[in-house]
């Protein structure tokens, strides 16, 4: 149980929440640098079993190795220049001021900071002397009335340096890129083992014998169980390592939370801006692939799935550990991360004793500077030698070394004596071919063309394409899309197409093939492609809500006015009294400062009352009424505008009669939604009304 984080113990607290921390980074990542280099071995024994060289496998190694230290030098300076970075002097002194500061109570020295110009977010990336820590600017302008809101964001991403968190973030980047290229190489090998079986199995469809039966068991037991086996054990190992390493991001920034609440002493503080910064838009738009996993905020993330698969815990976690902290009822669990050291070790020791078997078996195999072993050649120098004495298996499994008898003589009849007599072997008589034979070594029929192709779309990121399987011989199908292929197993009849992006239009058409050749495509008639579209996600919005009237004095005093006066007797006749002078001011900036958010705009109930004004919380602008469609779509000739100003449409009917126009019912009409508000955004001209949701 840790003490409350506002005590006389904090900062000494938050100096041994970073040592723990350091501790568990080093053993995770020297653990998982550990398992990486394993995966290299294992590369490169694969490598030198196929190539038959060590100096093929070490070579492979090598290049692996020199990526993964070229990788890790060049990534924070690739990263850093693909931000928009800018050169703010209004805000980057203070902000190095309270770096320095923050960093003084962390004891580390001040990385070097930078602001760039995005989304609300926050990052450090880095470690040591050469550590840097990137804010964006609309993050300082968010937070400017709140300096502890700015302290707390700071503490939060130097804690993250201080606990080298840089270390663990590059072994789990290597980690799942290893998995996957290993997930990758061995199942290219399942595929290439499957096909190979499946065409063997094809060839000898009608064959029969002690040595070809077993083969082919050996070979369907290989297709059928064997290769899908190791797909989805590829599979389960894939989302399972990516789970673990979410789980350990996550901890991470659990620990940086925990650090830099008790190092500032002000908990509530980083609640306050968690609160505020996941009612904003942190999304990065430049490089959030590469440090969206860094930022203090991620995208929003919701469901207990999601969380599952996402770097960052979410809001409400957090806040609530930070609440537990300033009660002093808080703990900090580093269960996931020792269980995860003892996992990789596991492995390490099981993987381990595996690769070194497999690399003295291939070392003394083929060692260095070995030539590969070539047939010995014949007699007469020209074709390899091939004993005689080893009988080879026919179709009615009589062995070929036995005496076959010829159609053009009889079968009593011996071979005259050679006329050499210098001491040599005979020639080998060459083997007759039954016809029965023939027929066995003629080549399969080529594979039938699929037919009814048709394509449907899933999801916004899957097309599923099915066709129907006229072919009982085929190898495999290819699915192509015009610019790349992917082959389907034997006897599929569907595919799913995946990683697309909503909205991609794609086309597809599909064909079979095996060892006889190649079918044409289907469809063979024009259209010779099915098309379809993913769809793109509806819009994350929620319905308009009113947060109450306006309180034109407190913002007037607030913006350094007197006071708040009505030159007029209708909505537009407040103005802002500074001295003996008044100014017009932006009633929806009212709202957003007196409500505190940016999602805030101003309404109007009645253009004739001046305190009719309201404001309301909104998710976004749709578009403009359409009041001229709506009455169309109500049985009337045209929407007309009896007045100059936005009070006057009316919807003309067929007997020449006026009807009133209820905006609120034309957006919902126009947007296909329960709930949406109806904006007049100026009174004076009648095509300002706008819909907003």
């Amino acid at each position: 149980m840790l003490p409350p984080a506002n005590s006389a113990q904090s900062a000494s607290t938050g100096l041994l929440l970073i040592t723990g921390q350091r501790r568990r980074n080093l053993l995770l990542s020297v653990t998982i640098g550990l398992a990486i280099l394993a995966g290299v071995a294992l590369v490169g024994v694969i490598v030198t079993v196929w190539a038959k060289d060590v100096r093929v496998g070490l070579a492979v190694s090598g290049a692996l190795i020199a990526v993964i230290v070229v990788s890790c030098a060049v990534f924070k300076s690739w990263v850093l220049a693909r931000l928009p970075l800018v050169h703010d002097s209004v805000h980057l002194d203070g902000l190095r001021t309270l770096v320095a500061d923050v960093s003084a109570r962390l004891g580390m020295s001040p990385p070097k900071v930078l602001i760039m110009k995005d989304s609300v977010n926050a990052f450090a990336i880095g470690s040591g002397r050469g550590a840097v820590v990137v804010f964006s600017e609309s993050l300082l302008q968010l937070f400017g009335e709140d300096p502890e809101a700015v302290e707390a964001v700071v503490a939060h991403e130097l804690a993250h340096v201080a606990n080298r968190d840089s270390w663990l973030g590059t072994a789990l980047k290597g980690a799942m890129m290893w998995t996957r290229w290993l997930y990758v190489l061995l199942t290219f090998y399942a595929r290439a083992l499957r096909f190979v079986c499946d065409a063997f199995l094809a060839a000898t469809r009608n064959s029969t014998g002690v040595i070809v039966s077993p083969i082919r068991m050996s070979c369907w037991i290989c297709s059928s169980w064997i290769a899908p086996l190791i797909f989805r054990l590829g599979r389960v190992v894939l989302v399972a390592g990516h789970v673990l390493a979410m789980g350990l991001c996550r901890q991470r920034e659990f620990a940086a939370d925990a650090t830099a609440a008790y190092v500032t002493g002000k908990p509530e503080a980083l609640s306050r801006a968690l609160s505020r910064l996941d009612e904003e838009e942190t999304e990065l738009r430049r490089g959030r692939h590469l440090v969206q996993e860094l930022c203090v905020a991620p995208p929003h993330v919701t469901g207990v799935l999601a969380e599952l698969f996402s770097t960052h815990p979410s809001t409400e976690r957090r806040i609530a550990r930070l609440s537990a902290y300033a009660e002093g009822t808080g703990e900090f669990r580093t269960g996931l991360a020792l269980f995860v050291a003892l996992l990789v070790t596991a492995v390490l020791l099981i993987g381990g004793a595996g690769v070194i078997t497999l690399s003295s078996t291939a070392v003394s195999s083929y060692p260095l500077g070995a030539e590969r072993i070539q047939p010995a050649p014949s007699p007469d120098g020209n074709a390899p030698f091939l004993s005689s004495a080893a009988p080879t298996s026919r179709e009615d499994g009589v062995p070929s070394s036995a005496p076959s008898v010829s159609s053009s003589e009889p079968a009593d009849s011996t071979p005259e004596p050679s006329a050499r007599d210098d001491g040599a072997d005979p020639p080998v008589p060459e083997p007759s071919v039954t016809p029965s034979a023939r027929r066995s070594l003629s080549p399969p029929m080529r594979a039938a063309r699929p037919s009814k192709v048709s394509v449907r779309a899933m999801s916004g990121r899957v097309i599923r394409v099915s066709w129907k399987d006229n072919s009982g011989n085929e190898t495999a199908f290819t699915v192509n899309n015009g610019e790349s292929s992917r082959t389907v197993d034997a006897g599929a009849t569907s595919y799913d197409w995946r990683n697309l992006k909503p909205g991609t239009y794609m086309c597809f058409r599909v064909r079979a093939w095996n060892k006889a050749g190649t079918s044409r495509y289907s469809p063979v008639t024009d259209p010779y492609y099915r098309c379809t579209t993913t769809p793109r996600p509806a819009p994350k919005t929620s319905a308009p809500a009113l947060l109450g009237p306006v309180d034109f004095d407190a913002y007037c005093v607030s913006a350094g006015a007197d006071e708040a006066v009505l030159v007029a007797d209708d909505a537009y006749g407040w103005r802002c009294r500074i001295g003996g002078e008044e100014r017009t001011f932006s009633v929806t900036e009212a709202c957003r400062s007196q409500y505190g958010t940016r999602k805030a705009i101003d309404k109007i109930i009645d253009f004739h009352d001046s305190s009719s004004w309201q404001c309301w919380r909104v998710s976004g602008r749709l578009g403009t009424a359409d009041l001229d469609g709506f009455c169309r779509s109500q049985g009337a000739e045209a929407a007309i505008s009896v007045a100059d100003n936005a009070y006057g449409w009316r919807c003309r009917l067929p007997d020449g009669e006026e009807g009133g126009i209820w905006v609120a019912d034309v957006c919902k009409w126009q947007y296909s939604r329960p709930s949406v508000l109806e904006r007049m955004a100026d009174y004076y001209n009648p095509e300002s009304w706008e819909c907003w949701t």
